[in-house]
């Protein structure tokens, strides 16, 4: 019952879905923020890999003192915004897929996991948009965290070239990467699939 209230207060819908596992390898996608506004994201899907790097828009620095924020936009809905206009870039690629979207950014990854934020609207509206984009194409979306250090596409955000695009060696770094989370995947299916028993 207090779901039901939450909803009407906040104007959201619910559904359930079911998911079935995939036959098909996850499409991984890292994405990544930077405090100045530059944006970046790696995707990997069937073999292959491409990445993108950008600036926000000069207007989200105003934007930021109308959302409440005057000291200017906070790192986590930069963060925000990239797994969101990713999905938009690639979304002919993500349609029907299983999707691991790994994030450096713990409150972003609570509010993924969640499907909410429990303290920002902001990031509420970021998150309940990403999502209702993914799951009307029949995405099947999972978040993970990974450290700064790890991220693929950290440099891309900071405007240098992508890793993908230096290191030759990366294929076997990808290929550990993306093993690591369809294993993680199906762990979570399983114990999923068990709890329902």
């Amino acid at each position: 019952l207090w779901w039901a209230g939450f909803l009407d207060d906040y104007g959201a819908s619910s559904a359930v879905v079911r998911l079935r596992p995939s036959t098909r390898p996850p499409v991984v996608l890292y994405t990544d923020a930077e405090g100045n506004g530059g944006l970046g994201a790696c995707l990997f899907r069937d073999g292959t890999s491409s990445w993108w790097q950008l600036r926000a828009p000069a207007h989200c620095r105003d934007l930021a003192g109308n959302l409440g924020f005057p000291r200017g936009m906070p790192i986590f809905l930069y963060e925000a915004m990239v797994p969101f206009v990713a999905c938009r870039f690639w979304q002919r690629l993500l349609t029907g897929r299983a999707l691991l979207v790994f994030v450096d950014n713990l409150t972003l990854l609570g509010a993924l996991q969640r499907g909410r934020s429990r303290t920002c609207p902001p990031l509420n509206c970021v998150v309940h948009a990403l999502l209702t984009l993914l799951h009307a194409h029949g995405g099947q979306p999972s978040f993970f965290w990974v450290p700064t250090r790890f991220n693929i596409a950290d440099p891309a955000s900071r405007g240098a070239p992508s890793i993908l695009s230096l290191s030759p060696t990366f294929a076997l770094v990808a290929f550990v990467a993306v093993s690591f989370a369809w294993f993680c995947r199906c762990c979570r299916l399983v114990l999923w699939t068990l709890a329902e028993r």
